[in-house]
C-alpha cells in the first residue's frame, strides 16, 4: 500500500512536494492508542506502542484546516516485549491546533478529525 500526501520542505525552497510513505510487510498491531508528550508551545511529543514488527515510524501533521502537510520521522525504544514509536514535533506555532496521523512500517495506524496536538 502507498500513501501520498502534499508537503512543503524548507530545504527546497518552500515547493509543494508529493511524499510518499510506503507501507513494508506486515501491519503492525497497535498496542498502545497514540498520546502527547512534553507539550511546549511550539514542541510536542507524539508516543504510541507497537509489537516488535516496526523498524520505523512517522507522524504526518498539519494545521487545522490547512491542506499543507508534513512529515515527520521518529525513533523506536524496545521495552517489555513491545516498541514505543516516539516522533518529535518542532516549530508548532503557539495556541494552534494541528491534526496528526501515525504511521509505523509506513502502515496508518491512527488517525481522524479527533487526533490534535
Amino acid at each position: 500500500m502507498l500513501y501520498s500526501c502534499k508537503t512543503k520542505s524548507i530545504v527546497n525552497n518552500n515547493q509543494s512536494t508529493i511524499v510518499n510513505i510506503k507501507a513494508i510487510g506486515e501491519k503492525p498491531l497497535l498496542i498502545r492508542q497514540p498520546y502527547l508528550q512534553m507539550v511546549r508551545p511550539t514542541t510536542s511529543t507524539i508516543t504510541w506502542k507497537t509489537n516488535l514488527l516496526v523498524t520505523n515510524c512517522s507522524v504526518v501533521y498539519n494545521e487545522l484546516n490547512s491542506l499543507e502537510k508534513t512529515v515527520v520521522k521518529g525513533f523506536l525504544t524496545e521495552h517489555e516485549g513491545n516498541k514505543f514509536n516516539e516522533v518529535v514535533i518542532v516549530n508548532l506555532k503557539p495556541e494552534t491546533t494541528y491534526n496528526y496521523a501515525i504511521y509505523s512500517n509506513g502502515h496508518l495506524l491512527e488517525t481522524g478529525e479527533k487526533i490534535y496536538i
